[in-house]
């Protein structure tokens, strides 16, 4: 199954943190993940539709869960 995550998408927070105002060592430890934790990334499936997804990924079990598509409108010029 797709979960959305495929060539031209574009991770935009993790955690509800924009990962434009991370470090790299902060989102590597994000992505390492903690027995028992689970880790939200919200990305941009479609930049020309700006369609936002978040996907959550269980550290346990060792799976994504999708979430419903957050917010998808035409893109402004």
């Amino acid at each position: 199954r797709n979960l959305g995550l495929g060539a031209g998408t574009r991770v935009q927070d993790l955690n509800g943190k924009p990962v434009s105002a991370m470090t790299r060592f902060e989102i590597e430890e994000l992505l390492r993940g903690r027995k028992g934790k689970t880790l939200e990334i919200g990305f941009l499936k479609d930049a020309r539709k700006l369609e936002k997804s978040k996907l959550i990924f269980d550290f346990e079990k060792h799976e994504f869960t999708e979430s419903r598509s957050i917010q998808s409108h035409p893109r402004r010029n």
